[in-house]
């Protein structure tokens, strides 16, 4: 086998490892199979990551990073270069479904996973998506775009309505086309929570 120098061995092996998801699902991924994937040595993986759990945990831990890193943007794309809070927010949705249908594998591992061998780390990287979610409706919130409320739960609302509409596409059970779909649900659901809506 070649052997991949130390410096570019992580990004390596997870990729690899996004290739045994789509192909096996979490239950594929072992030392053996994502080393052969990668065309490195099983004591490779061995050497940095000890075991099948905490290669898992890197790769959870890398997938939700990755997912608030899109969500975030950068450069003239950052989503704080947006001012409107509404657009912030639908914004943020839309950036969460790109990565989402881009590699679905990897979303059914991050959000389907029970991960008994979670660790803190992985639990920190977690809980930032919804933490971005939460930042921007509390923004919503404070302008007066959005009912007055607890931002965590209309938090909540959108995400769910955001998520179950991602996994109709990518169960291929939506037949109408997706990303229209996707936009108008968001903003039915967005609308709901205006403060007009709350006084018809």
């Amino acid at each position: 086998m070649n052997r991949t120098r130390s410096a570019e061995l992580v990004p390596v092996i997870r990729k690899a490892a996004h290739r045994v998801l789509a192909e096996a699902g979490s239950a594929g991924i072992t030392i053996r199979a994502v080393a052969t994937e990668a065309n490195v040595s099983p004591q490779s993986l061995y050497n940095r990551f000890g075991n099948r759990e905490a290669l898992l945990d890197d790769v959870a831990t890398a997938g939700y990073r990755a997912l608030s890193t899109t969500m975030l943007g950068h450069g003239h794309r950052q989503l704080a270069t947006i001012s409107d809070p509404l657009l912030r927010l639908t914004e943020l949705f839309r950036r969460y479904r790109i990565v989402a249908l881009a590699e679905p594998s990897v979303h059914r591992f991050l959000f389907d996973e029970p991960m008994p061998w979670r660790s803190g780390r992985t639990r920190e990287a977690a809980a930032e998506p919804f933490g971005l979610a939460v930042a921007a409706t509390r923004m919503a919130i404070d302008a007066g775009l959005l009912i007055p409320g607890d931002a965590v739960d209309l938090a909540g609302r959108i995400w769910a309505c955001a998520e179950g509409t991602i996994r109709l596409e990518l169960a291929s059970l939506d037949r109408l086309p997706a990303h229209p779909h996707f936009e108008a649900t968001l903003a039915t659901m967005v609308r709901g929570l205006r403060p007009s809506a709350q006084l018809r």
